[in-house]
């Protein structure tokens, strides 16, 4: 019976246990262990939603077979709604630590149980630049006295946005920014809808090549892509007066908001930095050309990963798949599936465990390159893969240039 912790996930081997008998779950972190007991059906009968005092994580689990883009949208929104009795109820309060980075799910595909762990890498670079001109005799020139810099409404929700811990929360004030930009530029037509008022001002002042690098797309109409796209996560996260579906259709995943945010970031940015009365300091910047580049030797075919009972956490200095010695298994394969999206590439490794020794848990997952440690994602409760067909992980590295806004978010620091 595969479980994270003490909270069941499922597997081939719970005829016993028919409350766990899942063929779709996942678990995310919670911003603190639990000290509750608690146990959440959903309205619908089709999830069973459970918390254990003393574990660190959220289960959603279903008898229904979903995909594994519907197990995290519906196991998301069913997780939150567990969240919001238990707070009202005993006054507990919980959030869940970055449900768009990280989280342990089990599907079913063609009769396979399938336990796959997924976590997104992040590789923070700064680059440090000051400027200075000089004249033909290479006299320093003093630099023009700027204009001072004048507040805007954008300003505020984008300080909002960026000050939260809750990647929903942040991506609804950043889009409050967005609005309230555009607002500042052309105002609504009377009669015209909002996503025509959207594409009509993007399409005045943004070039239709700057907005395919964007959605790293060739479509015809990349404008109207992210229009829609965001909109979509838009209208899933805003409504409050009656219009948050009860059932599992409209929800959101959490790695859809994330990627969502992290397009409108670069958009709204894009657009305050020329239209918006603001002294930007200079600051230096790492282009996605750049980290694509550096990426490339992943996929010379020089990457292992390795899952260990080792329940050491990570630190800076870690240099070895089990600090502690344990025993280390290795992954079948491993592929390098290069660029999925500007600033993130994607690693995915398969273990088959037909008939294969496992440890008894897995706290530690890691990859190396060139036989040198390079990311470790940590499971603190401990990752059980009994009574399933295959384990799985996929890997995201994500870009973040330290001179630009904050695209991660956690309620854990």
């Amino acid at each position: 019976m595969a479980r994270i912790g003490q909270l069941y996930l499922g597997g081939k081997n719970a005829e016993e246990q028919p409350l766990v008998l899942a063929n779709s779950s996942i678990a995310f972190e919670l911003d603190n262990v639990s000290t509750k007991n608690f146990v959440y059906n959903s309205d619908d009968g089709e999830w069973y939603i459970e918390l254990k005092s003393g574990q660190k994580h959220i289960v959603a689990r279903s008898f229904k077979i979903f995909s594994q883009k519907d197990i995290l949208r519906i196991g998301f929104e069913q997780a939150q709604r567990a969240l919001d009795i238990l707070a009202f109820e005993t006054s507990s309060f919980f959030t869940l630590s970055k449900p768009g980075e990280s989280y342990v799910i089990l599907y079913n595909n063609q009769s396979r149980i399938i336990v796959q762990n997924f976590g997104i890498l992040n590789l923070s670079i700064g680059i440090n630049m000051s400027y200075e001109s000089r004249d033909k005799n290479g006299n320093i020139v003093p630099r023009p006295s700027e204009s001072p810099s004048k507040w805007g409404a954008p300003l505020r929700f984008y300080r909002l946005s960026q000050t939260s811990n809750d990647i929903c929360e942040a991506y609804r004030n950043l889009y409050l920014a967005f609005e309230s930009l555009l607002a500042m530029l052309h105002k609504k037509k009377r009669n015209e809808n909002e996503t025509d008022w959207i594409n009509r001002i993007l399409s005045n002042i943004l070039p239709t090549t700057y907005m395919s690098q964007v959605m790293a797309s060739r479509t015809p109409d990349p404008i109207k892509d992210f229009t829609d796209e965001q909109y979509k996560i838009r209208c899933c996260l805003f409504h409050a007066k009656g219009e948050i579906v009860t059932t599992h259709e409209g929800t959101v995943s959490p790695v859809d908001v994330a990627t969502a945010y992290d397009k409108l970031i670069d958009v709204w940015r894009h657009i305050a930095q020329n239209k918006l009365q603001v002294n930007v300091k200079p600051h230096g910047v790492f282009y996605n050309s750049g980290f694509e580049l550096i990426m490339s030797p992943l996929s010379a075919g020089n990457l292992k990963c390795y899952y260990t009972e080792d329940n050491s956490s990570p630190t800076c200095q870690d240099n070895k798949v089990s600090p502690l010695g344990y025993p280390v298994f290795q992954f079948d394969t491993i592929k390098y599936l290069g660029p999925i999206s500007p600033g993130r590439v994607a690693i995915f490794a398969e273990k088959e465990l037909h008939q294969v020794k496992t440890p008894s848990l897995i706290h530690r997952i890691c990859l190396e390159v060139e036989s040198q440690l390079y990311a470790v994602s940590y499971l603190q409760d401990g990752l059980y893969v009994e009574g399933v067909d295959a384990l799985e992980n996929n890997f995201i590295i994500r870009l973040l240039n330290n001179a630009l806004p904050k695209k991660h978010f956690s309620t854990v620091t």
